[in-house]
């Protein structure tokens, strides 16, 4: 039997594991149809807040930004996980906390567009708005779709809970 605390952690890992998985493949495959290197976007993302790039012109494909940005990616996809499925896991102990955890959810949502939306799109010129909306929709579906989908009876308990 698996106490609660590994089921955070080792639930949190899958989600963070698969909303990472989904940002890289939806760029990887975005830069493919632009005609751009599989890797330009996390050579630009890395370039961007590591190596004091100063534009969109300036982006060199090699292993330092990229290894540096996706090591940065995966660790954040993680924490951000990892924090939804400790949410979650409150959220079945104390049903009356859903309210508070899904406009958490929006919020972090909110904050992570705008700031890698003013830091990629404002600041450095390397991506548009729409890809940065994109990214954020791709790791947050698939992150949330995980955890509904471990959790898909938390729904219909809270609305029974609450006479919904």
């Amino acid at each position: 039997m698996t106490t609660v605390g590994e089921r955070i952690l080792k639930e949190g890992g899958i989600a963070g594991a698969l909303g990472y998985v989904a940002v890289a493949g939806l760029f990887l495959v975005l830069n493919l149809i632009a005609g751009r290197h599989a890797l330009y976007t996390p050579a630009a993302l890395g370039s961007a807040l590591f190596f004091d790039l100063s534009g969109p012109a300036d982006v060199v494909v090699a292993p330092g930004p990229v290894f540096a940005y996706n090591g940065t990616h995966l660790a954040i996809s993680l924490m951000i996980g990892m924090a939804a499925s400790w949410m979650i896991a409150e959220t079945e102990s104390h049903h009356a906390l859903w309210y508070a955890v899904f406009f958490a959810f929006l919020a972090g949502f909110m904050a992570f567009v705008f700031f890698f939306g003013a830091l990629t799109v404002e600041i450095k010129g390397v991506m548009s708005w729409g890809e940065v909306v994109a990214g954020n929709v791709a790791g947050a579906a698939a992150t949330v779709g995980y955890l509904g989908w471990m959790h898909r009876r938390l729904p219909s308990e809270i609305e029974e809970e609450y006479g919904g």
